[in-house]
């Protein structure tokens, strides 16, 4: 009896997986190509505060102090 009810408890865990994993495969790639769009942005924004932090620093060096 403990084997069957075992048996049971298995295949209650495991069935809902294979629907799950077969609907979120294309959620994955539209998920995939949200995170490429996004990408080409903040790596513009990371470049642009990258080259506005260079400036503050340029600009102490020459003795302007901003704050």
């Amino acid at each position: 009896m403990g084997g069957l009810l075992l048996f049971v408890f298995g295949l209650g865990h495991g069935v809902p997986v294979i629907p799950l994993t077969t609907l979120t495969r294309g959620m994955r790639a539209r998920v995939g190509s949200a995170y490429v769009t996004a990408g080409r942005y903040i790596q513009k924004i990371f470049a642009a505060a990258v080259i506005i932090i260079a400036v503050i620093f340029m600009l102490r060096y020459f003795g302007v102090q901003l704050w």
